[in-house]
């Protein structure tokens, strides 16, 4: 299943594995499904979503903002839309998430 890494200011925070869910919100609101905490309020209550490609033999998501005035950023790029990748590091606010393609093991 496919998860995140959670870091602020380069320290680890949580580990989150994927449910087996279409769209996966991302933001400072309670009710996102991953809650980042922000003192400085530069993430979105509803920041971007993790959405599942409906076609894909495998497991595979693509990350979309949701309207937020300081956006959301891949390694060093701005991004509005993109299909995330092994290793791929979303970088919104002070928080990185850094997705991987985790296989189960027998």
């Amino acid at each position: 299943m496919p998860k995140v890494e959670i870091s602020q200011r380069q320290r680890f925070v949580k580990e989150y594995v994927f449910p087996n869910k279409n769209i996966i919100t991302v933001g400072r609101e309670n009710s996102s499904d991953i809650v980042l905490a922000d003192e400085r309020r530069v993430v979105s209550r509803y920041h971007a979503a993790l959405i599942r490609l409906p076609v894909a033999s495998e497991e595979c998501f693509f990350v979309r903002g949701l309207g937020s005035l300081h956006g959301r950023m891949l390694g060093e790029t701005p991004i509005y839309q993109q299909i995330l990748q092994d290793g791929d590091i979303i970088q919104i606010g002070e928080c990185q998430l850094t997705y991987s393609v985790a296989s189960e093991r027998p």
